[in-house]
């Protein structure tokens, strides 16, 4: 209580966005009215950071909202202290992460990649500038009360060698113990990237493992590629087998990502983005075309295809299309 009321007499800073759409998925149009919020506090030790999103649906009439990031810094070097709802991002992946045990998985969907955090409670030390150590308490998603069942714990130490980034962690979920490992290195103007997950058992290691590259482009482009490789998904499809996942994308054993995008300064930007799995010839790509000329505005454009083929034949439509304004503040 009184680390709260020390920050909200300290300077703060407010940005975001609000925002409308309409879009077109199925035979039906579907309006929007949203808004994206970030409160950033900052002192010499201490910090808060929150972002915080809601929306509007027509026809619908349906209310969204979400807390994102709602986290509380102690940052007294070399100790730092985090204490709230907050993404705990362990791995390289941009869009899979064998590494990542913490976050609810986002829906192929969505380009823009956001992702809801998780009830955290984490520790970083730094022991030297090149040896980093983590250890994170978290709450799965849409988890309140605490047990020991549910609760996930978790160490990662950095090491940063030249050139060279490596991580090794390893992490208390459901009553497993998953051990992960990356390494992420620049090869001529490339980032290079891998991490792999192996859960210790009787019958098996269940290997997950993650194969990716990406190069900046410019000031706003970039180019980033992705396999990802899961033991327990499945390497055949019908109609019969459960979907283990709401969201088409998680249920197979093979997933390749790639996203291009391009732009510089103000004016037209482009990017196109596919999910695939290379065995059932399912998937989706995407179309996206954004305008920031416009002082403090930008107008954003989508298309998406569906490839219904697997787990992406359960999306009850084929094309998605949608066009929307933000008013950044």
């Amino acid at each position: 209580m009184i680390v709260l009321l020390f920050m909200l007499i300290q300077p703060f800073s407010l940005q975001g966005y609000i925002g409308c759409s309409t879009g077109y998925a199925g035979d039906s149009f579907h309006n929007s009215g949203y808004g994206y919020l970030s409160f950033d506090k900052e002192g010499n030790i201490i910090s808060f950071y929150s972002e915080f999103r809601t929306s509007y649906t027509l026809p619908e009439e349906s209310l969204m909202y979400s807390f994102d990031r709602a986290v509380v810094y102690v940052t007294p070097y070399p100790l730092s202290l985090s204490l709230g709802w907050e993404r705990v991002n362990w791995g390289f992946g941009m869009f899979y992460s064998p590494a990542d045990l913490f976050n609810p998985a986002y829906s192929v969907l969505d380009y823009e990649r956001i992702r809801k955090g998780v009830f955290t409670a984490g520790i970083s030390y730094e022991w030297s500038p090149a040896i980093i150590q983590e250890i994170v308490f978290a709450l799965p998603e849409d988890t309140v009360r605490v047990t020991w069942e549910n609760l996930r714990l978790g160490s990662r130490v950095n090491v940063f060698l030249n050139s060279y980034e490596c991580f090794l962690s390893g992490v208390y979920c459901d009553d497993e113990f998953p051990i992960s490992c990356g390494l992420r290195k620049d090869v001529y103007d490339f980032i290079v990237y891998s991490e792999a997950t192996v859960e210790p058992g009787e019958d098996s290691l269940n290997p997950r493992f993650l194969l990716g590259v990406n190069r900046m482009l410019g000031t706003q482009g970039i180019i980033n590629i992705e396999y990802y490789y899961q033991n327990e998904g499945f390497s055949e499809w019908n109609d019969s087998i459960p979907f283990l996942s709401s969201i088409p994308g998680y249920t197979g054993k093979h997933y390749i990502y790639c996203l291009t995008q391009a732009g510089e300064g103000e004016g037209f930007s482009c990017g196109i983005y596919s999910v695939f799995h290379p065995l059932w010839r399912g998937g989706l790509t995407g179309l996206i075309i954004s305008y920031n000329g416009l002082q403090d505005i930008t107008i954003i454009g989508t298309g998406i295809k569906i490839i219904k083929r697997g787990e992406f034949s359960l999306l009850p439509f084929e094309y998605l299309f949608g066009i929307e304004m933000r008013y950044f503040f």
